[in-house]
């Protein structure tokens, strides 16, 4: 397949998906109850559903999807993005203890850097560790705490994922 081709693909395919899915996303959290209740200290007037990180990663699995027989860094990448992901979910439904998060937050930071998805800075293999553990649980984190206006976290992390997306095609990762 042509990289351009590809490249269109692998940007279009999850966006649409995850765009189609907001929605039912949305109504499924609203009919469950897995709502955010506006509260004292927050910008929200309207209770927000919960489930909008279920349609990002629909469209995550998506690529790993159209990827066909992936392995290594990519299916790493895809299941450190659910685990989040679902920590995101069950943090939103059942606050989860800080020292868990930051936990299995490192963990998957662990993971990629394994897979050989590193920061790239250091020669010296703990600092480089160190600094891609830590970019895993700081972005993690600043992302969350912008979650307290809907859809301030999601157009955040939509431009920094296009962004990355061209720097990566560009450089033919």
């Amino acid at each position: 397949m042509n990289p351009s081709l590809r490249y269109a693909l692998a940007f279009a395919l999850p966006l649409i998906v995850t765009w189609g899915a907001t929605p039912a996303a949305a109504r499924l959290a609203t009919r469950l109850g897995l709502v955010d209740v506006p509260k004292e200290g927050r910008h929200s007037q309207t209770p927000t559903p919960y489930l909008g990180g279920l349609a990002v990663a629909a469209g995550v699995v998506l690529i790993g999807a159209f990827a066909g027989g992936a392995q290594g860094q990519l299916l790493t990448m895809l299941f450190c993005g659910l685990v989040i992901g679902g920590l995101g979910l069950a943090d939103d439904v059942r606050t989860v203890n800080p020292f868990v998060k930051v936990v299995i937050e490192g963990a998957c930071g662990v993971a990629l850097w394994l897979a050989g998805i590193r920061a790239g800075f250091f020669d010296v293999y703990a600092l480089d560790l160190a600094l891609t553990v830590g970019w895993v649980v700081i972005v993690t984190n600043a992302i969350n705490l912008l979650d307290n206006m809907d859809g301030l976290s999601s157009g955040v992390v939509a431009i920094s994922a296009t962004t990355f997306f061209v720097i990566a095609a560009q450089r033919g990762d």
